[in-house]
């Protein structure tokens, strides 16, 4: 049985816990068409703030999301934010 891609996995979690990519842009500061290209797989290695943002927002472990991706270096400036309170 093929892996998914971390995009697959994001896509596949986002939509069980019944949010649309605006509804996850809302909450994380993230924007829809750049969670769009990582969820489509046009984004492979996504910076850890976002993993972050989106495991704490998806009640996943970073671990779990960083080992799949990859994910490269956190460039300099503003960090993600943190999702609003939603757990």
């Amino acid at each position: 049985m093929a892996r998914k891609s971390l995009g697959q996995f994001l896509k596949e979690t986002r939509e069980a816990k019944g949010m649309t990519l605006r509804e996850v842009e809302a909450e994380t500061g993230i924007s829809n068409p750049h969670l769009s290209q990582v969820e489509s797989g046009k984004i492979t290695q996504p910076e850890m703030s976002l993993l972050y943002v989106l495991a704490t927002l998806y009640d996943l472990g970073l671990p779990l999301l960083s080992v799949d991706c990859r994910a490269t270096p956190e460039p300099p400036g503003e960090p993600t934010r943190p999702p609003s309170g939603r757990r």
